[in-house]
């Protein structure tokens, strides 16, 4: 499937190299094409440039993305409250 970002394949798992997976798709001239990443599914999606098939990136899913940012906001969170912490006990210390 063509788009904005390029086109759209499934790749499928190939073999597990040095602790990264690699995902196997084919081009619309029939070339294969590897691509690695961490994702621990059978099958994902790779959406590749068709000027330059072997640049490719994985397209991840809305539920990834928002845990991702969830996480994101999280971390934030606790390094402000641990930030803040700080900034208070050191001017209570040189204050009082």
């Amino acid at each position: 499937m063509e788009n904005a970002h390029g086109i759209t394949v499934i790749a499928q798992f190939w073999h597990n190299p040095d602790g990264m997976r690699a995902y196997r798709h084919t081009d619309t001239s029939g070339e294969s094409h590897f691509h690695t990443t961490t994702s621990y599914e059978q099958l994902i999606e790779v959406i590749y440039d068709p000027a330059n098939p072997s640049r490719a990136v994985v397209r991840e899913s809305l539920a990834l993305r928002s845990m991702t940012a969830v996480l994101a906001l999280v971390g934030l969170a606790t390094l402000s409250g641990t930030l803040w912490y700080a900034y208070t006990v050191v001017s209570d210390a040189l204050i009082g």
